[in-house]
């Protein structure tokens, strides 16, 4: 009778060391997987966060071009505009001479048909 209750005693305590064993088993599984999730939420959160950076140094540098391009059309613009100002001056210098030109020559006419009257009417005098 008293080896029955011992051995009865013993099976019972192996039983719930075996329980312990396994909640504890159980916790531990359970804890690494909790870590395990918190380390992917983790390395998920890094990504995103590289993805966002890299998103925004993309958009950074596609901004400073488009402004680089915009200012180089404007100084294209600029100079475009001086060009055809600088045109439209010579132009007008150009016309300008040409005018003078030509009144030079026509007053040049102008004298020397006077000078030939003149000159004609002093022979007529002359042979009269």
């Amino acid at each position: 009778m008293y080896l029955a209750k011992v051995v009865q005693c013993n099976f019972g305590y192996n039983n719930k060391n075996n329980n312990n064993n396994n909640n504890n088993n159980n916790n531990n599984n359970n804890n690494n997987n909790n870590n395990n999730n918190n380390n992917n939420n983790n390395n998920n959160n890094n990504n995103n966060n590289n993805n966002n950076n890299n998103n925004n140094n993309n958009n950074n540098n596609n901004n400073n071009n488009n402004n680089n391009n915009n200012n180089n059309n404007n100084n294209n613009n600029n100079n475009n505009n001086k060009n055809k100002n600088n045109n439209n001056n010579n132009n007008n210098n150009n016309n300008n001479n040409n005018n003078n030109n030509n009144n030079n020559n026509n007053n040049n006419n102008n004298n020397n048909n006077n000078n030939n009257n003149n000159n004609n009417n002093n022979n007529n005098n002359n042979n009269m």
